[in-house]
């Protein structure tokens, strides 16, 4: 995600509230955050920028940024100018070195997290989804599932029957498929029998063959059978279920 996507994200969390964002996630701080606030006594460098009646606030932590927009004029949970986070003499409260050691503390644990290996931030999967425009229902009931799951984010580049491709000849058809398919990371398919009629499923399977992109079936509920397109070009074949689908996506994605 962009930058702009992370300040909606820390907007859509609600004035006072923060989140997280991984440093391998986005890109340098932008160039109109300073650091004005200087090295805090937890270590964490303070960034902010105030843009349109509110203050944007970036955190630099050992492997995190956290991010918070209030609006202006109100002190952030740990702004250094806050009055509340300080004593009469100038000095940072208790409250202030608490919460500083906590997050020194929580930095120490994502850095063990880190090193662990498994638990390093997850990519933002690439998934084009070969399906039926007939039985689009249960295409909109798998993305539905795949945005509602937290900590997995993807890009859908799956052709729609309300965004469908335009192209007047087929050899044009094959071209854009192709153009859509390129980007991916892994391609999904909605493997119910209706597959074996379908000359434009049997075209993107063929494409994503040709591309060397891993290619996952999916078996509709009550379907016994599968299609041959599939069981002879899946790398894996897994249920209607979005963990299930998930952990195959993190094993196979290019």
């Amino acid at each position: 995600m962009s930058w702009e996507q992370q300040f909606n994200r820390a907007r859509q969390a609600g004035y006072g509230s923060s989140i997280t964002v991984w440093k391998n996630d986005v890109e340098n701080i932008p160039s109109d955050f300073t650091n004005s606030l200087g090295l805090r006594l937890d270590g964490i460098n303070v960034y902010e920028a105030t843009r349109g009646g509110e203050t944007i606030t970036i955190r630099e932590h050992l492997l995190t940024y956290t991010v918070e927009v209030s609006p202006v004029g109100q002190p952030t949970f740990l702004g250094q100018n806050s009055a509340s986070s300080r004593n009469g003499n100038g000095n940072p409260s208790l409250r202030d070195v608490a919460i500083g050691g906590s997050l020194f503390l929580g930095g120490l644990y994502l850095l063990g997290k880190a090193i662990s290996g498994p638990q390093s931030p997850k990519k933002t999967h690439r998934i084009f989804i070969s399906h039926s425009w007939q039985y689009e229902d249960q295409y909109q009931e798998l993305t539905q599932q795949l945005q509602q799951e937290a900590g997995f984010e993807w890009y859908d580049h799956s052709v729609r029957s309300d965004d469908p491709i335009d192209a007047q000849l087929p050899n044009h058809l094959r071209s854009k498929l192709q153009d859509q398919i390129r980007s991916t990371s892994v391609v999904l398919i909605l493997a119910g029998m209706y597959v074996a009629r379908s000359e434009w499923i049997a075209e993107e399977v063929e494409i994503a063959s040709e591309m060397g992109k891993p290619i996952i079936g999916i078996k509709p509920r009550g379907n016994t059978r599968l299609p041959k397109a599939v069981s002879e070009n899946a790398v894996e074949v897994v249920k209607f279920d979005v963990w299930e689908l998930i952990d195959a996506i993190e094993r196979h994605a290019s």
